[in-house]
C-alpha cells in the first residue's frame, strides 16, 4: 500500500468512497433518508482549490483504499469561518480496511499537513448516529465542542475540534 497526494483526477474515486461510506447510515438516519450525491466536479472543483490538501490510500493493485481531506475554513462553504482553521471534510475508508489502522495513518497525515501549513485548529462534523466514527475522532485527540441539525446532510451533526 502507498498513501499519495490526491489531484483533481481522484475527484471519482473519492466521490465513490463518500457514497459507500454513507451506506451504513440509514442504520441511525431518520426513515427515508437518503444521502446527499454531489457531482463529481464538486469534488474535482475542491481538489483545485489552493486550500486543499487530499491523501488518498491506493493498495498494490492501483485500487483505492481510502482517503482523507481538508480545506482553509473560508472555503469549507460552512459560516463562520476562522484564522487558522482547518476544516476537515472527509475520512472515508472501504470497508475491507476499516481497523486496520489506514484510518489513523490518513488522520495522521492530515493534521500534521495542516500544522505544518501554519494551521492552528482543525474543525470536523460528523453525525451524532455515527458512534464507530465518534469515538475513532475522540482517539484520535478530537473534543466535541456542540451538536446541531444539519439541514444540507439532514441529520443531527456533532462538530469536533483539535488543537494543532
Amino acid at each position: 500500500m502507498r498513501i499519495r497526494d490526491a489531484t483533481p483526477d481522484d475527484a471519482a474515486t473519492m466521490r465513490a468512497h463518500m457514497l459507500e461510506g454513507f451506506g451504513n447510515y440509514h442504520e441511525f438516519a431518520p426513515a427515508g433518508w437518503e444521502p446527499p450525491a454531489p457531482p463529481e466536479e464538486a469534488f474535482r472543483n475542491r481538489l483545485a482549490l489552493d486550500s486543499h490538501w487530499c491523501a488518498i490510500a491506493i493498495d498494490d493493485d492501483g485500487a483505492s483504499l481510502g482517503h482523507s481531506a481538508f480545506l482553509d475554513s473560508a472555503d469549507s462553504g460552512h459560516p463562520n469561518p476562522e484564522p487558522g482553521l482547518a476544516h476537515f471534510w472527509q475520512l472515508f475508508v472501504r470497508p475491507s480496511h476499516r481497523g486496520t489502522g489506514l484510518a489513523s495513518e490518513l488522520m495522521t497525515r492530515a493534521v500534521a499537513a495542516a500544522h505544518d501549513r501554519g494551521y492552528t485548529t482543525m474543525r470536523l462534523f460528523t453525525p451524532s448516529g455515527q458512534a464507530r466514527a465518534r469515538r475513532f475522532y475522540e482517539r484520535e485527540g478530537f473534543t466535541l465542542v456542540r451538536e446541531f441539525d444539519d439541514d444540507r446532510l439532514g441529520l443531527r451533526v456533532a462538530e469536533y475540534r483539535r488543537e494543532l
